[in-house]
């Protein structure tokens, strides 16, 4: 006994069809995207300046909420050691790391700056303003390439 089978073949190619166009469609797009990868490492790179600064809060948060460090008392020194230090196991254990090569602009100082209100630096205004005292702890970092801080903000 014979089964006819009808409509097969056309579907097949129905469908190789639609697969011919979908790769021809995403090799158009992978091949004019260049952009799209350069925003993409842009972004990269910037996040590497954000968890650094995101790991460092987090220990000073740590430091001073959780163990009742004063701000004006603790350490950012990369070797420093105690309890009062931001990058030390005994302290805040933040991880150091150094400022990516790849973002730096080639302009000079290429490090990072920390400072604590009894600095006498600080963004007024943000937190509490005391006389001789700048505010906020912050970190700021000079000579990094101009796109990688514009992604960043």
């Amino acid at each position: 006994m014979q089964y006819s089978e009808r409509g097969n073949v056309l579907f097949l190619i129905l469908v190789a069809v639609v697969l011919f166009a979908a790769l021809s469609y995403a090799v158009t797009q992978t091949s004019r995207g260049g952009g799209d990868i350069d925003r993409e490492m842009l972004r990269f790179k910037a996040q590497r300046f954000i968890t650094f600064g995101d790991s460092v809060r987090l220990a000073v948060q740590r430091m001073t909420v959780v163990q009742g460090i004063d701000i004006e008392d603790l350490n950012f020194g990369e070797n420093a050691t105690g309890p009062t230090a931001v990058f030390h196991p005994d302290g805040g254990g933040a991880a150091w790391v150094d400022p990516p090569l790849e973002s730096y602009d080639g302009g000079g100082a290429y490090n990072w700056n920390f400072y604590t209100p009894s600095d006498d630096w600080g963004a007024w205004g943000v937190g509490t303003d005391t006389a001789g005292s700048g505010g906020e702890a912050f970190i700021w970092i000079l000579n990094i390439d101009e796109d990688v801080c514009r992604a960043i903000n």
